[in-house]
């Protein structure tokens, strides 16, 4: 569900801006905003309002796909509903709480044990293999033992199609195979939400349809609420909300028929 968006253009109408109550999410609702507006830089002369005041519920289990044009917001969108980055106006909702007032540790403490990302470059450490890149997370956030924990990251590489290649290094890989390790390290910690930015942007068309057949058999559990951005349109046909971005607001907001 979304709500009106307020009339916002540039950083200095944000200066006494009437801004309404704020009514917090429901209990279906695993991330929220209101109000979310964030500005980046500091010199008034070069400041950009980048979110101009975003209404926006996402329930429990469902598959979002948020898509525009570049620079319309939608990563920035996706790093202040998981913690990366701070708004300067409003609220982000996680399980009912708001995040606003979390400092930095709590912050922490959040995505380890609650969100898993993926990214357009999958960040995973080439000096270890495929396993030990899946089982990092899990032996941060210290949950299991590592025997356990190896064994539940073979079973997670074996959902990615790569069960034979568990002890390959990073760089033994191929970029689709990098990519599905850095979704089945995303995982690991088996998070409310995954948040994905641009998840098939550096890969070829095989390798693109291999990772949205992940996404789809993850949605079809209903139990994990996904988040993606992408510019994709294959990709985003995928979920099952498709929202679109201009300019800093929510323009379309549509349940999609997959």
């Amino acid at each position: 569900m979304t709500t009106p968006q307020p009339l916002l253009d540039t950083p200095a109408d944000l200066a006494g801006y009437a801004w309404p109550d704020i009514v917090a999410p429901g209990p279906e609702v695993l991330v929220a905003t209101r109000q979310l507006v964030r500005v980046i830089g500091t010199d008034p002369l070069t400041q950009q309002l980048v979110l101009k005041g975003i209404d926006l519920d996402i329930p429990r289990g469902q598959f979002v796909s948020i898509v525009g044009a570049s620079g319309s917001g939608k990563s920035t969108l996706l790093y202040l509903l998981g913690g990366l980055d701070r708004q300067t106006h409003g609220e982000v909702y996680f399980n009912g709480q708001s995040t606003r007032t979390m400092d930095d540790g709590q912050l922490t403490s959040l995505r380890n044990q609650a969100i898993g990302f993926v990214f357009q470059f999958h960040f995973l450490l080439a000096e270890f293999s495929a396993l030990e890149n899946v089982c990092l997370p899990m032996w941060k956030l210290g949950r299991m033992t590592k025997r356990a924990a190896r064994k539940h990251g073979e079973e997670l590489l074996g959902m990615m199609g790569l069960g034979d290649k568990t002890h390959r290094q990073i760089t033994q890989l191929s970029g689709g195979e990098q990519q599905r390790v850095a979704l089945a390290r995303a995982l690991a910690n088996d998070p409310d939400i995954l948040l994905a930015d641009e998840p098939t942007g550096n890969l070829d068309k095989h390798n693109s349809q291999n990772v949205a057949h992940i996404f789809e058999e993850i949605a079809a559990q209903g139990n994990r609420t996904i988040l993606m951005v992408t510019h994709d349109p294959h990709m985003a046909e995928r979920a099952q909300r498709v929202i679109t971005l201009d300019d800093g607001l929510i323009i379309s907001d549509q349940i999609h028929a997959r």
